[in-house]
């Protein structure tokens, strides 16, 4: 197996490589409502961005934020999983159809 990575963009997953067995079981998790076209379209939902936690925890290799072309750390990137998209948090805002950026309908 070649070193493990995890790339990140838009508060989810972009890709992987040589993820383990056990990895790969969590990535089913995350995916279990099936994956997105891209990752620009998917929005995960507090239970999903748990389960992306629970996967940079395991991974033994980079981690990288594809928007800002730099490696972070574990703890960088579950924040940044945990905080994408909540306003105030400095961490980049998605655009929600029908909402404003505080979660209030418009």
């Amino acid at each position: 197996m070649g070193q493990q990575s995890l790339t990140l963009k838009w508060g989810t997953i972009k890709g992987w490589e040589g993820l383990n067995d056990a990895q790969v079981e969590i990535l089913k998790r995350y995916f279990k409502d099936g994956m997105p076209l891209g990752c620009a379209s998917d929005h995960p939902t507090a239970e999903r961005r748990e389960v992306l936690c629970e996967l940079i925890d395991t991974i033994d290799g980079e981690i990288w934020n594809d928007w800002d072309g730099v490696q972070i750390s574990k703890e960088e990137a579950k924040k940044y999983v945990r905080e994408y998209g909540k306003p105030n948090t400095g961490v980049s805002i998605q655009k929600v159809e029908g909402q404003g950026l505080d979660g209030s309908a418009r």
